[in-house]
């Protein structure tokens, strides 16, 4: 199963993950690619990535899930 696909049935089984996914690509740039992510919005981390770029994201969607819960 491809990352894509992977993310598609997460998003159909698990609907509130929207947004909260990001895919790791080292082929963002294809058509395929950026077709679907015209259809399916969601943050991508280019290969090869930093592990400082994981921590930025990750830091970045709890600071959001703090805010929309008032927890911050």
């Amino acid at each position: 199963m491809s990352g894509l696909a992977l993310y598609l049935a997460l998003i159909h089984r698990h609907p509130a993950l929207a947004g909260q996914i990001a895919i790791m690509s080292g082929d963002a740039e294809a058509e395929h690619v950026r077709s679907w992510l015209e259809h399916n919005p969601c943050t991508v981390l280019k290969k090869p990535f930093d592990l400082r770029q994981i921590v930025e994201w990750a830091r970045a969607l709890l600071d959001e899930g703090d805010r929309r819960t008032g927890n911050s």
